[in-house]
């Protein structure tokens, strides 16, 4: 859950992803069973540079989930904070809270849907549901000012079933060809 955005002031801040975001961790070891320490949080109002949401944190997370997942388990990843489709190649991204803004900065500063399903990929879940609170349009218009009305092209870029992914679900903060609102 990303509120603050920290090396480009050109990001606006968010208001309630790191509130969303623990409450979905905290819904999960509740009422959905899951165990307190198989639940990772990263929230930019961590205190522990290790908590917070950067692009190194989150690729940490990301790739040690083939080690943390079991065999035919289920896997929740939820997303609250800022997205983006790049228009020049449609490839849509993740904004960590160190991101920026441009574009053409995207590849080594955001996080990659393909990566992210990649690594998904290559765990042993049998059942992956993906939260996505998040718009896809540039940052700096703001809070859905923009048309970021969602695409069927980031639709499909989080497709992330193969052999061992047999029941997958992704729900998103806006239906296709709806716009995500704070």
């Amino acid at each position: 859950g990303i509120d603050k955005y920290t090396s480009d002031t050109n990001i606006p801040t968010l208001h309630g992803a790191a509130n969303d975001a623990s409450a979905i961790a905290d819904a999960l070891v509740e009422y959905a069973g899951f165990e307190k320490d198989k639940v990772i949080l990263l929230t930019s109002n961590e205190v522990s540079p290790s908590r917070q949401p950067t692009r190194a944190n989150i690729g940490k997370v990301l790739s040690n989930l083939k080690n943390l997942v079991e065999e035919d388990g289920m896997l929740v990843v939820a997303f609250s904070g800022h997205g983006v489709e790049r228009k020049t190649d449609r490839q849509v991204f993740l904004l960590p809270s160190d991101a920026y803004s441009d574009p053409d900065q995207y590849d080594w500063s955001a996080v990659s849907v393909s990566q992210v399903t990649g690594l998904i990929k290559q765990t042993k879940a049998s059942q992956v549901m993906l939260l996505l609170d998040s718009c896809r349009n540039d940052p700096t218009g703001g809070k859905g000012s923009e048309d970021n009305k969602l695409t069927k092209d980031s639709i499909d870029a989080w497709d992330v079933q193969n052999s061992t992914v047999k029941a997958f679900v992704t729900l998103y903060a806006a239906s296709e060809g709806q716009r995500a609102w704070e």
